[in-house]
């Protein structure tokens, strides 16, 4: 859920809004500390954890806070029935998950539980994660990316149905070209099997002929690093 920071956010009502207009079943991990100018991070309701972004550097840099009694009262409040919420929902979509809380002391779910039954939901596209923040002054990108390793199934795991073909040759998917001034034509790939090596003449299946490759570059948030030879699984650019 982007622009947190927005005037007139509402995550309660986005989160509605998915569910009616998507007709998909959403199921909140994160609530936002404040909306609209008075957003300064989010919890985590898998671990209670708070976090929070240094603005001095652009919010790079991703501050946890081990405990919700940094917040007020009201907040603390608003995020426990959150979590209750969470964990009521995982519960109705698993009768695992039901029966594990059941059989705890405290009628509850472990982080550890928690995170392993919304993968397994996810997996099974019975439900939907949703996650908050402010892309604009990158607060709540990293959660992100530690969601879409939590929960999202890994290629090894996913494979498409023309891989085992092309198991031990090149097997690369282009999802996104952009136009940079300095490098011209950038190349996003995943790369699911093989190896790419700059300059190599590779085989374009959609457009039927081949490509001469020029720069690899693997990438990581803001920055890009030149490499030599890439291997299976990682994405990268290409230019």
């Amino acid at each position: 859920m982007n622009k947190m920071d927005r005037s007139n956010a509402n995550f309660t009502n986005a989160i509605e809004s998915v569910r009616n207009k998507l007709c998909a079943i959403p199921l909140p991990v994160q609530y936002p500390l404040g909306m609209g100018k008075e957003f300064t991070g989010v919890c985590d309701l898998v671990t209670m954890d708070i976090l929070k972004w240094n603005q001095s550097n652009c919010g790079y840099e991703c501050e946890a806070v081990d405990s919700c009694m940094s917040v007020s009262q009201d907040m603390l409040n608003e995020v426990k029935l959150a979590r209750s919420r969470l964990i009521e929902e995982v519960a109705m979509h698993s009768n695992e998950a039901m029966a594990k809380m059941f059989a705890a002391e405290d009628n509850t779910l472990s982080p550890d539980e928690l995170l392993y039954f919304i993968r397994k939901l996810t997996h099974s596209c019975s439900v939907v994660p949703v996650l908050c923040g402010s892309a604009l002054k990158n607060k709540g990108i990293q959660p992100l990316m530690d969601a879409m390793l939590y929960f999202l199934p890994s290629p090894a795991h996913r494979r498409a149905n023309h891989l085992p073909a092309v198991v031990h040759k090149l097997c690369a998917f282009v999802f996104k070209v952009i136009h940079s001034h300095q490098r011209g034509p950038v190349v996003f790939v995943r790369l699911y099997s093989g190896c790419l090596r700059p300059h190599s003449n590779i085989y374009n299946m959609s457009r039927k002929c081949r490509c001469l490759l020029c720069t690899l570059l693997l990438t990581c948030i803001m920055c890009c690093t030149g490499k030599e030879l890439i291997g299976c699984y990682k994405c990268l650019q290409m230019s």
